[in-house]
C-alpha cells in the first residue's frame, strides 16, 4: 500500500466520530452531504471522498459507484455502503 493512501486514510480516521452503529466523518461535507478531503497532487487540488478512501483502504480499488444504505451520507462505515 502506498504512503499517500495511508496518509489519506489516517486523515479520514482522525475526523471520525463513532456514534451508535455509524462512523461519521466530521471533516468537510459537500452540498450533497458526502464527506471529503482535498490533497495537492502534481500542482492540482484533488477531492477524495471519505467513504471511498475507507473502502479502498480495507477492500482494494474499485471503479464501481456506491450507494449509502444507512441514511447518513457522511457515514463511512463500509457495511453501510453497497455497490449501485
Amino acid at each position: 500500500m502506498n504512503s499517500q493512501l495511508r496518509n489519506l486514510n489516517q486523515r479520514v480516521v482522525k475526523k471520525l466520530k463513532f456514534q451508535d452503529d455509524h462512523w461519521l466523518y466530521t471533516g468537510t461535507i459537500d452540498r450533497a452531504g458526502f464527506g471529503y478531503l482535498t490533497e495537492r497532487f502534481q500542482g492540482r487540488t484533488l477531492r477524495f471522498y471519505a467513504h471511498r478512501i475507507i473502502w479502498f483502504y480495507r477492500n482494494g480499488h474499485t471503479d464501481k459507484r456506491f450507494v449509502n444504505t444507512c441514511g447518513f451520507k457522511h457515514c463511512v462505515k463500509p457495511d453501510h455502503w453497497r455497490f449501485k
